[in-house]
């Protein structure tokens, strides 16, 4: 999250600027571009990019698709072993054969569902920046942003309803948390390393570090003309964070919940230190 910190701001250095764009690239699973191969499937009409501060950050253009860059390409692999794994459940029913029981089983036990929410939470923030940039430019004068359109509606309802589905969902199955065997298999990544005989821990957990993120992106782009608003907003969110886990010591190692305290006083710090860059009277969008 600490690489997403200069979103909050307007007027800071352009050799910040550029640090955190390569950092966020890194962070954000940009081993190689993608551009091109987006350009080869879709046509786009609108190349600009939401201001000139995102586009130092690496999110050069409204599109979801560019935006998201290797993830988006990463998503269509899991779609593609989830309909992999429809044809070969339904050669298991035509063809006894024990290969073919082998590799059913392997990707029932691997993609639901722990492949997949693995995938969704490590890269949770930036799916929700770039589905709250293409928001502000939902058009459909291309095959591109067609499909971006369709691909930020479909993220959105992700999105925002995750953190609440994820603690109902929790809390319904908190008597098999650390019990049963093949749910820790399939759900095990929303408390993996938590301590699972603290089971309000183990249901607020997950839901409270993405909501935290959700919170994030949708303040930096419906409170940004409200620029200190926002920072305070992100302040006593991380502040509320960091009491929960001063409180709960939510992870099963001591050293691990040390070391969140020392990565989550760090974020803090930092968001004090950028009120310096804070302009209000700078307002790009």
């Amino acid at each position: 999250m600490m690489v997403f910190l200069p979103l909050l701001t307007t007027t800071s250095p352009v050799v910040v600027s550029i640090f955190f764009g390569v950092y966020m690239s890194i962070a954000a699973f940009e081993l190689t571009p993608t551009d091109d191969l987006f350009e080869a499937l879709f046509t786009y009409k609108n190349y600009k990019a939401y201001n000139s501060r995102l586009e130092q950050l690496g999110f050069e253009t409204f599109s979801t698709a560019k935006n998201m860059g290797l993830l988006v390409v990463l998503l269509s692999i899991i779609t593609g072993l989830y309909l992999l794994l429809l044809f070969v459940m339904m050669l298991e029913c035509c063809i006894d054969a024990e290969a073919i029981k082998s590799v059913s089983s392997y990707l029932k036990k691997k993609l639901f569902w722990d492949v997949t929410l693995g995938f969704f939470l490590d890269a949770y923030l930036e799916m929700t920046v770039c589905v709250f940039i293409n928001l502000h430019l939902l058009a459909d004068d291309a095959s591109g942003e067609v499909f971006d359109k369709y691909l930020t509606y479909f993220l959105l309802v992700v999105s925002v309803s995750f953190p609440f589905i994820t603690a109902i969902f929790l809390y319904v199955n908190r008597k098999r948390i650390g019990q049963d065997e093949l749910f820790d298999q399939r759900y095990g990544v929303l408390y993996r390393g938590l301590e699972t005989r603290k089971l309000t821990t183990c249901i607020a957990f997950t839901p409270f570090y993405t909501f935290k993120r959700l919170w994030f992106a949708f303040v930096v782009f419906y409170l940004n003309e409200h620029k200190y608003i926002m920072m305070i907003a992100n302040v006593y969110c991380q502040i509320l964070y960091m009491i929960y886990i001063g409180w709960s010591f939510p992870y099963f190692e001591r050293k691990d919940n040390i070391l969140n305290l020392i990565n989550e006083t760090a974020l803090v710090d930092m968001l004090y230190l950028f009120f310096y860059f804070v302009n209000p009277a700078t307002d790009e969008r």
